[in-house]
């Protein structure tokens, strides 16, 4: 419908941010620098109200975390060690020896992951 017309809903709410009066949106474009930056809202000299504020630290934890699962961990070790089987010649030294410090790293992440 808005390529029928010539027209973008998203992009039009966001030419629409800086001239509005009162913005709503959701807890982790609010939470998020990045995010809040891409839709051009600023926070400073302007009134934060949060609905249903118990939720907020749910929301910052959700937009600063990440869900790792052991099939995932398991790939990643393969993948960095056939990654350094195969192309670790063509490596300095110092990049060899980091790739090896993040396999080490990935291989006991099992151990953290519940």
């Amino acid at each position: 419908r808005g390529r029928a017309s010539g027209a973008c809903p998203y992009y039009a709410s966001r030419s629409a941010v800086r001239p509005a009066q009162l913005v709503t949106l959701p807890y982790t474009s609010l939470v998020h620098k990045g995010t809040r930056e891409a839709l051009g809202v600023s926070l400073k000299g302007n009134i934060v109200v949060i609905d249903e504020a118990h939720n907020l630290i749910e929301a910052i934890n959700n937009v600063h975390s990440a869900t790792l699962t052991e099939s995932a961990a398991a790939m990643l070790t393969s993948l960095f060690a056939d990654y350094l089987e195969r192309f670790g010649t063509r490596l300095s030294p110092k990049n060899a020896s980091q790739l090896k410090q993040v396999l080490v790293l990935i291989k006991a992440l099992p151990g953290f992951i519940a």
